[in-house]
């Protein structure tokens, strides 16, 4: 063997020796402390993801929060006071007031207080015509107080068989209110402000399609059947009425139960399209020579 590769060997000997007992001293005097600085490594990697996931959510909450927030600030609806819980008849009383009045019995029927929230169970029971009860309804369901309808029952009353018909009423309702430690949950001002909107009347389910009662004339409009035409012009026509007074018509002039349709100066006639109650028909009527 020469003598460099014995030197390399010895000194490979000597290395590993020296290696050895390195890690040996090490291990014989950190070892322990080595093993818990290990585990404690561990324990801050799985706390730092549990960290990063938290700051996630919360970001996410933030955002939420502030949604809600603003949402909140331009909702339609607000909250209404405790205090106000024996003011509902009120509120109702000025809905009627805008037209949609109908007779009724109030009842508050429970009063169910879960601490920061208080619920108020309402019933109105009688009796209005159609319309008005539908007017009703969406007051109450666009207007700002904060109160979710139950169970609406609607019903004709035995015998009422005319347009202007009434119908019996069963409405339940609750009444969400905040309690005097969360009055900050509630707005200021008016808290029974009604929306300022303008509302259709809606199709009428009671309304019979086929009248037993014609309505009264009212308006004090040209009856066709007791009339006579005197003169046709171009786009206008004269008629007398049964009191002898003169009539003077135009195309989509109404005329009691109906309207002019058409003025033929060719043929020297004029159409009606009549509803009597239900029963659609057209009339003519001639110029007499």
């Amino acid at each position: 063997m020469s003598y460099a590769i014995r030197n390399t060997l010895v000194l490979i000997i000597v290395l590993l020796v020296l290696l050895g007992s390195g890690w040996g001293w090490l291990k014989f005097q950190y070892g322990n402390a080595l093993s818990l600085l290990e585990t404690e490594l561990k324990i801050k990697e799985a706390r730092l993801t549990q960290l990063e996931t938290v700051f996630a959510d919360y970001d996410y909450m933030q955002d939420m929060l502030t949604s809600t927030l603003r949402r909140w600030e331009y909702y339609p609806k607000i909250l209404l006071r405790e205090s106000s819980i024996h003011e509902t008849f009120r509120y109702l009383e000025s809905i009627g007031s805008q037209k949609a009045a109908f007779e009724y019995e109030f009842k508050l029927s429970n009063i169910d207080n879960e601490g920061d929230i208080i619920y108020a169970d309402y019933q109105l029971d009688g009796q209005g015509r159609y319309n008005n009860v539908f007017r009703f309804i969406q007051y109450m369901e666009k207007s700002r107080p904060m109160y979710k309808i139950e169970s609406l029952e609607l019903s004709q009353i035995t015998g009422s068989r005319t347009s202007r018909g009434e119908i019996n009423v069963i409405l339940k309702f609750k009444g969400i209110f905040a309690s005097k430690d969360k009055i900050g949950l509630t707005k200021e001002g008016d808290q029974f402000k009604l929306a300022n909107v303008r509302y259709s009347s809606g199709y009428d389910p009671f309304k019979p399609f086929i009248l037993n009662i014609l309505p009264p004339n009212t308006g004090n409009l040209l009856e066709i059947n007791r009339a006579k035409v005197i003169a046709i012009m171009k786009g206008v026509v004269y008629i007398q009425g049964r009191s002898g007074d003169m009539r003077t018509l135009r195309v989509g002039d109404r005329v009691y139960l109906g309207i002019l349709e058409k003025i033929d100066l060719r043929k020297r006639e004029v159409v009606f399209t009549m509803n009597r109650g239900g029963i659609f028909d057209k009339v003519t009527m001639r110029l007499e020579k």
